[in-house]
């Protein structure tokens, strides 16, 4: 699979409001669910992230402050 065809799966913290690609899709879903159960941000450490507004890739959430 080309690096074009890789999608990023982006999430946002719920406490900073920070967004970092948690996956790259396509994946399986039991990979994804392994990741999932392991996010955290990596600027506060919150453990429980949100899926983030999103389009086919591409962010669409405000900057955080």
């Amino acid at each position: 699979m080309s690096e074009a065809e890789r999608k990023p799966f982006w999430v946002k913290c719920r406490k900073c409001s920070h967004c970092w690609a948690a996956a790259y899709l396509p994946l399986t879903a039991e990979t994804f669910a392994k990741i999932a159960k392991r996010a955290a941000c990596p600027m506060c450490g919150d453990s429980k992230p949100v899926v983030a507004k999103q389009d086919n890739g591409k962010l669409n959430e405000p900057e955080a402050a």
